[in-house]
């Protein structure tokens, strides 16, 4: 701890005296932005467990489709239906099918990629204080700011 005494003369030859007092810290080490602001870690939730399945449920997700595809070339068509004008068909719809699926789980990936990121520890560059966050300001009344 550091005490300064400081003298000022003022008006009409009175001195004043006045004493501060400094408590010496350590110095603070400069902080890098993604330095994180402490060990806030929400625990792994639903995103965790869809991101750990998602291989499996593409997997058979694009079994399905497939599948599809092979039981109509195995399976007799009935009669006065072109076989080869079915099949095609049935290969347009699996194709669509496996498409919408597989743009599905890039959605469902992305969400829980980002949900994931969210839940992590804050960092320097995350905050954000304000100084009225709470309350109005002090001094101002409801009455003086609709005036």
């Amino acid at each position: 701890m550091y005490v300064f005494v400081t003298l000022s003369a003022e008006p009409a030859s009175r001195v004043a005296v006045r004493c501060i007092l400094v408590f010496s810290h350590p110095p603070a080490k400069t902080m890098s932005p993604f330095t994180k602001l402490d060990e806030r870690q929400t625990p792994p939730g639903l995103e965790t467990r869809l991101l750990r399945r998602l291989p499996l449920i593409v997997f058979v997700g694009s079994l399905v489709p497939l599948a599809l595809s092979t039981l109509v070339r195995i399976l007799p068509t009935q009669p006065g239906v072109d076989p080869a004008k079915h099949i095609k068909t049935v290969d347009i719809f699996a194709i669509a099918t496996e498409l919408t699926f597989l743009t599905a789980i890039l959605t469902i990936a992305i969400g829980c990629i980002v949900v994931h990121i969210m839940k992590g520890p804050a960092y320097v560059w995350d905050a954000y204080h304000l100084e009225d966050a709470d309350r109005p300001k002090s001094g101002t009344s409801r009455d003086e700011t609709r005036q």
